[in-house]
């Protein structure tokens, strides 16, 4: 994490306040690049610019899913 990510993580106006989430969505956006999570609370992101958005692929039953859902 750098300075700038740090300072961004704490200057959010973002409704999520759990100091880890602001973190790495600070991270994902200083870097550009998709977020992998199953937390919801990032898709509260969608109006930060350089927000790349989250994905989350699960398994199911044992089967690997290739399709990405926002669930």
């Amino acid at each position: 994490m750098t300075a700038e990510m740090a300072v961004q993580s704490g200057g959010m106006d973002w409704s999520h306040l759990d100091p880890f989430d602001r973190m790495v969505a600070a991270t994902a956006i200083e870097l550009a690049c998709p977020l992998i999570s199953r937390n919801r609370a990032f898709d509260g992101l969608e109006s930060f610019s350089g927000w790349k958005g989250r994905f989350w692929s699960r398994e199911t039953r044992g089967k690997s899913s290739s399709a990405t859902s926002n669930e």
